[in-house]
């Protein structure tokens, strides 16, 4: 049979054919039809099993071209992703900076006066807040204590119209007595401020004028072991005017 396939694909016309598949049915004694319908289902047969590989081969090189086509897609999608990160990253940084600065957020484990006027953080061992009653001359009042020593205290003053510290009473009065009070020059966020150190160091009283308005925090201790220079820092690391 495979010398009749291998003549057959050689010759080319029906006639040599047809002698051909009547020798072949005469040396076997099967009909010429036999012959023919036996020839032609193996060729065909051959010819499916010859393309069935390149079929799974072609179907094999699809697929991987569709997995490696949406492997791309992916990698194009963050690589665009990560792009406009890196193109928006400093405005947004910038943006965030500046609202960040604006808001100053009291640090982490301290807590903090939230006032209508005047916002700061405080030391830890202060913990509770009161709200004072108001003066004429006054917009809010607070008194942060102490219920681990009553001898430490921060009073808060936000006083209207008054342009400068020396339009304060206090003030007038601390300066007026240089034996007791020192005055020490400060900023807080750009601006001039004034702290009167008491001689005794159980006094530091901040006098910070801000358009028109005047804010007094005056930091107290009789314990004789507190640091007000270290309270008064902690409070001046984050102060800052809420509303004007």
């Amino acid at each position: 049979m495979a010398w009749f396939k291998r003549r057959a694909k050689e010759e080319e016309t029906e006639d040599e054919i047809a002698t051909l598949a009547r020798h072949a049915a005469e040396m076997h004694g099967v009909p010429v039809k036999e012959v023919v319908d036996t020839v032609l289902g193996d060729d065909d047969e051959a010819e499916d099993d010859a393309e069935a590989p390149k079929r799974n081969h072609v179907g094999i090189w699809i697929t991987l071209v569709v997995i490696g086509a949406a492997f791309g897609l992916v990698i194009v999608f963050f690589m665009k992703l990560a792009n406009s990160a890196d193109q928006s990253g400093p405005v947004a940084e910038a943006g965030i900076q500046a609202v960040a600065a604006s808001i100053a957020p009291t640090p982490r484990g301290l807590p903090g006066l939230k006032g209508h006027y005047i916002w700061f953080s405080y030391p830890a061992v202060f913990d509770t807040v009161q709200n004072a009653q108001n003066w004429p001359n006054t917009a809010e009042r607070y008194i942060i204590g102490s219920t681990s020593d009553y001898r430490r205290q921060i009073t808060v003053t936000v006083e209207t119209n008054t342009p400068s510290p020396s339009d304060d009473s206090g003030y007038q009065f601390r300066t007026d007595n240089p034996s007791d009070y020192t005055p020490q020059d400060t900023k807080i966020l750009g601006e001039p401020a004034v702290i009167m150190v008491k001689s005794d160091g159980t006094e530091r009283t901040l006098y910070w004028a801000h358009t028109g308005m005047l804010a007094i925090v005056s930091v107290t201790s009789t314990s004789g072991t507190d640091d007000l220079a270290q309270f008064m820092s902690v409070i001046l690391s984050n102060m800052r005017w809420v509303t004007s």
